[in-house]
């Protein structure tokens, strides 16, 4: 294969048939406009491509495009059931969350509904403090949040568990 450039990504998308058909080109350019390197917008596009094409394949139109979708999507098979590497995987999904953002800034798709706990939100500060304070790689939060949220979710269990356990006689004693 020759050396991907802008065109040939611009080329590739143009074969799309899917419900992000119209929407993939321009997310394409607004890429090339933040400067990407085409080698990696190449490689957005072939994730953009998979995506239509799943997307046409099981008849989901744009406007219900969401995070359920892009878990299935993530969750799908491959061919002769080939494993995906997890680099692959993580690339794919930071392209299909960053179409996705896109589709929504143009209003192609709704708004996510975000539900939060107080242990997501105690997460969200966790990462923030690890990015802001310590300095750590992307790679190294992720992690280390994953820890974090388990524990949390965990204790949580726990404590949810030993009230309802304590509930009853503390009722009596009042």
């Amino acid at each position: 294969m020759k050396k991907p450039t802008y065109e040939s990504a611009r080329a590739l998308v143009c074969r799309a048939s899917g419900p992000l058909a119209s929407h993939l080109d321009p997310f394409i350019v607004s890429l090339i406009e933040q400067q990407y390197r085409a080698s990696v917008i190449y490689i957005k596009a072939r994730h953009g491509l998979a995506l239509d094409r799943w997307l046409a394949k099981r008849r989901v139109v744009s406007a219900d495009l969401g995070e359920a979708q892009i878990e299935r999507y993530q969750n799908r098979c491959r061919r002769r059931h080939r494993r995906i590497r997890i680099a692959t995987r993580q690339i794919e999904r930071k392209t299909v969350t960053q179409l996705l953002e896109f589709l929504r800034a143009r209003g192609v798709c709704p708004a996510a509904h975000v539900a939060t706990t107080a242990a997501d939100d105690l997460v969200a500060h966790f990462e923030r403090h690890l990015q802001d304070q310590q300095g750590l790689a992307g790679t190294t939060i992720e992690r280390y949040s994953w820890v974090a949220r388990q524990f949390l979710h965990i204790a949580l269990a726990a404590a949810q568990s030993i009230y309802a356990c304590c509930a009853p006689a503390m009722r009596s004693l009042s």
